[in-house]
């Protein structure tokens, strides 16, 4: 392949729903390409149990239209289509 060109946007917003505890967010993306238009669309929770950035769980609703990348931090793989449900623990130190 001597060139490539694809074209997009993200769109992301979040708000506390009750201050250094819960956050709500929401977030969008889609591209614009020359092998497809894929898109993808969320919404999710972070909850911060002892109101600090260090400790978090995630809940989100991850909706994917021929999903452009996949790996072991996203939930679908290359090409997928369709809805998940993913929750996760971090632990910053």
């Amino acid at each position: 392949m001597t060139d490539l060109y694809d074209s997009g946007f993200q769109l992301q917003a979040s708000a506390m729903i009750i201050p250094k505890t819960l956050m709500l967010y929401a977030s969008g993306s889609k591209i614009f390409g020359k092998y497809g238009d894929p898109s993808d669309i969320a919404l999710g929770l972070n909850y911060y149990p002892f109101q600090r950035r260090d400790l978090r769980i995630n809940l989100m609703g991850l909706w994917v239209d021929r999903s452009p990348v996949g790996y072991t931090a996203y939930p679908l793989p290359v090409g997928g289509d369709g809805f998940t449900l993913v929750t996760d623990f971090s632990l910053a130190f």
